[in-house]
């Protein structure tokens, strides 16, 4: 886990909030991924619009209100790592910057799942402005992180990410995510491999 942080992120994430209304986590259609003192969460990731970061950013926003209600620090965080990856799909890369330091500061008190999609998130950054060998080295600590603790969608989209950047590498990445959704017994994880059958070949 990530070394202890500077506590003052509740303050900072409430500046953020104002920008967006209040939303309902009892939306129609929409799939949830947990629950936390009382509430559904949405999944986020199926509420990506890849097509549309801008607009995804705003939605994400929305959802800061629901996570700072609850105190859920590893849903902040994945919401912030979210919104960064917005900004980097756009090639703002400050803005991106910023939102991936607010993400970083909830690691300490979240769940292994947020420091693995921080990581992964400040690959994508990292990648972006040319930094290739750093963008390995924080995806083999985000997939390590996703192995240990059995997120095995996550393992199986990052070793991934690494077959993109090292496709004649040592470690055979697309090898290991065709192994690993072979034998999962993950709903998600079984899910996502049907849907990207091709990702894997």
């Amino acid at each position: 886990m990530c070394a202890s942080r500077t506590r003052m992120l509740p303050v900072i994430a409430l500046g953020l909030l104002p920008l967006c209304g209040q939303v309902s986590a009892a939306q129609e259609n929409v799939p949830y991924c947990h629950s936390y003192a009382g509430l559904n969460f949405p999944d986020f990731m199926a509420l990506w619009d890849y097509a549309n970061p801008g607009r995804t950013e705003n939605t994400f926003r929305a959802l800061l209100n629901l996570a700072a209600n609850s105190q859920d620090k590893t849903y902040m965080s994945e919401l912030l790592s979210q919104i960064a990856r917005t900004y980097v799909m756009r090639g703002k890369h400050e803005e991106a910057e910023f939102y991936l330091g607010q993400s970083y500061l909830y690691l300490s008190d979240s769940e292994p799942r947020a420091e693995a999609n921080y990581l992964r998130e400040k690959a994508r950054l990292l990648i972006e402005q040319g930094r290739q060998q750093e963008a390995v080295a924080h995806l083999t600590s985000s997939w390590k992180i996703a192995r240990e603790s059995r997120y095995d969608r996550l393992a199986i989209e990052i070793a991934l990410d690494l077959h993109e950047l090292q496709p004649d590498g040592a470690y055979n990445w697309q090898s290991r995510a065709k192994q690993l959704a072979e034998k999962t017994r993950d709903a998600k994880a079984l899910q996502w491999a049907r849907d990207n059958q091709a990702r894997l070949l």
